[in-house]
């Protein structure tokens, strides 16, 4: 499968590591390099997430308290990110 991004999920991980940097810089990269690993992971294992709160996406435990969104399209090869939710968040 190949990955890919949309720009709101790629613009989340941005504003989660400008957020943390502010806060602890190790920890940003941390939750970061964990996020990008875990969507590196539906590579192999496009279903390894749970079925999600919108019809026709799953969702994944990406680092502690981040939770990928993402949607599987069999036919292209792709998975695509859709969203990154801190867990607390009010979706």
């Amino acid at each position: 499968m190949i990955i890919k991004w949309r720009e709101l999920a790629s613009a989340d991980l941005d504003r989660i590591v400008e957020y943390l940097e502010d806060r602890n810089v190790k920890a940003a990269y941390t939750v970061l390099e964990a996020i990008v690993a875990a969507s590196r992971t539906l590579e192999t294992f496009p279903n390894r997430g749970r079925p999600g709160r919108v019809a026709g996406t799953r969702e994944l435990l990406a680092a502690k308290n981040y939770i990928l969104v993402y949607e599987v399209d069999e036919d292209a090869g792709t998975v695509l990110i859709r969203r990154i939710f801190h867990t607390r968040q009010d979706r």
